[in-house]
């Protein structure tokens, strides 16, 4: 979750970006196939990449950071590749092929693509004390490792790459920064256009955290403290957008509702369960001291209301057995 310094600039002179010449890009030695495997919905997923530890060495002398009022254009400047400028075009590609073979749709190569970004490693090593750098979506996919801000610039930059409209939404009291895409404005996050994306875990399209990442190193890796802060939306790219998001929402509302009533069948189960190891002892007592007739029509009876409330157990068990099975089936999806 790290989260460089965001760079005041003079309002006379105004942020200055390095321009780069064709003599300063270096060409592509040391390459290395870097390979990806995860699960998008249990289905496991791969794919590999040529890259190149001279086009790696050059990216980490450069010194991306947002500045402030440019923040978004900041954002478009480390997205655009510089060496390797075909990259965000292959990653696109491999994630279309992949989206084909679960049945192409626009919204299927979105949540690949999201579930990519989410499965590579999250970086707890920089104490936030420090001032850091960001990493290029270039660093992250040769290291296969990134932090909130490295894996959101990396994902935006793959969903632009793929026609959506794009944006990132920034915590700076959390020190926490997250990927957003465009969807409709009754389905978004703070009113804003865009469903928040949380890259360091598998978190689904729109929902955000109850706690951040911590960034206090690796031995206290962790989650930090509840999330109550409205974040700042920095808008990057135009593009289409993710209308998936309609029916996950009706699905996270369904799966809301299949809660509460598996919790409510779960206490009735346990109330009913409660009331027959009541009446189990008080029939074992009637079998073991009555032996009068009042004693054996009081057992009658109550067997036959044991037997009744077994019958009721059980008809809650296969209704909350089948309530569990459906919350399971959505969820998966």
């Amino acid at each position: 979750m790290i989260y460089p310094v965001l760079l005041a600039t003079l309002a006379a002179a105004g942020a200055i970006y390095l321009r780069h010449t064709r003599d300063t890009i270096p060409t592509p030695e040391g390459g290395k196939t870097v390979s990806f495997s995860w699960k998008h919905n249990n289905t496991p997923l791969s794919f590999s990449i040529p890259l190149y530890q001279s086009y790696y060495d050059w990216y980490k002398k450069q010194k991306p950071a947002l500045y402030i009022g440019r923040e978004s254009e900041s954002i478009r400047e480390i997205i655009t590749p510089v060496c390797d400028p075909s990259l965000p075009g292959r990653l696109a590609s491999k994630i279309r092929s992949l989206a084909r073979q679960e049945g192409m749709t626009r919204d299927r190569e979105a949540e690949i693509a999201v579930s990519f970004v989410q499965a590579i490693d999250y970086d707890f090593t920089v104490s936030p004390s420090r001032i850091q750098r960001y990493s290029y979506p270039y660093e992250v996919l040769y290291k296969q490792k990134g932090n909130c801000a490295e894996k959101a610039f990396l994902l935006v930059m793959l969903l632009n790459e793929l026609g959506f409209e794009t944006a990132v939404f920034h915590f700076s009291e959390e020190r926490h920064i997250g990927a957003g895409i465009g969807v409709p404005e009754e389905y978004s996050n703070y009113d804003s256009g865009f469903a928040y994306i949380e890259t360091s875990d598998n978190f689904r399209i729109g929902s955000v955290p109850v706690e951040f990442p911590s960034i206090s190193g690796p031995e206290r890796a962790g989650y930090s403290s509840p999330v109550i802060e409205k974040p700042v939306l920095y808008p990057v790219s135009g593009g289409e957008p993710y209308l998936g998001i309609i029916g996950k929402t009706e699905t996270r509302k369904a799966l809301s509702r299949l809660k509460s009533d598996i919790t409510s069948l779960q206490g009735e189960i346990n109330k009913k369960t409660a009331e027959l190891k009541s009446l189990r002892e008080r029939i074992n007592e009637l079998r073991n001291f009555g032996h009068t007739q009042r004693h054996a029509e009081r057992l009658s009876s109550l067997t036959e209301e044991y037997n009744l409330k077994v019958e009721d157990l059980n008809r809650l068990k296969s209704r909350h057995n089948s309530a569990v099975d459906t919350y399971n089936h959505l969820a998966r999806k």
